[in-house]
């Protein structure tokens, strides 16, 4: 922040990503320290974060889909080195390569923006949320309305929205005083967490049902 507070493109702090401890009370404890020493650093810029509102909930019923997921990701890793050292045994298996993994993200987000409209999840994310001068809201775009009742006076700004869903959410800003914006992600393709619009290239068929095109 010391070296970096005076530059032109830095609008806004952010304090961390769908860390599901925010729901806890330690966590929202934590932020607003880390919110009050970033307060003492720079008065003149607002904090953030992004929150995962679904990741949140899940963490208020005792679950951490964060280790889930690296489980998760462990074991896959393990049985693709088991496939590799054995040819016989890989033999029809198929490979979960980076369109399938897109068309998961995005059915992921479709899933998230839902378990973030109820009301479990607002009652988990609200005391971090509070506690920011901009609440960072992570594939929750159908709370945008609903919270400028529930919530009058927070300010959102949509950190993590899903690439399909850019033409909706674009409209909400322009139209939701409360909603300072939109963040993608992401815009761009690369070999990694994406969730692009259409996952096809060429003449390749197209993976998604309902593809957007980009």
């Amino acid at each position: 922040m010391r070296k970096d507070r005076l530059h032109p493109c830095v609008i806004m702090y952010s304090i961390g990503n769908e860390v599901g401890e925010s729901a806890t009370p330690r966590g929202i404890r934590t932020a607003r320290q880390i919110v009050e020493r970033l307060h003492r650093l720079d008065p003149d810029r607002p904090t953030t974060a992004g929150i995962n509102l679904m990741i949140n909930m899940m963490t208020a019923r005792g679950r951490d889909l964060v280790a889930e997921n690296n489980m998760a990701d462990q074991r896959r890793e393990q049985d693709a080195d088991r496939a590799r050292g054995d040819s016989d045994s890989s033999k029809g298996q198929s490979t979960f390569g980076s369109t399938a993994y897109n068309l998961f993200v995005s059915r992921m987000g479709s899933l998230m923006s839902r378990a973030a409209a109820t009301r479990a999840a607002d009652r988990a994310s609200a005391g971090v949320l509070d506690a920011l001068d901009v609440a960072g809201y992570n594939y929750a775009a159908a709370r945008y309305r609903k919270d400028a009742r529930l919530h009058p006076g927070r300010v959102i700004v949509g950190s993590e929205t899903m690439p399909h869903e850019i033409v909706r959410n674009w409209r909400l800003v322009e139209e939701l005083d409360h909603v300072i914006g939109d963040f993608m992600w992401t815009g761009w393709d690369y070999l990694g967490e994406v969730g692009i619009g259409l996952w096809t290239y060429g003449d390749e068929p197209e993976a998604s049902p309902s593809p957007t095109r980009m």
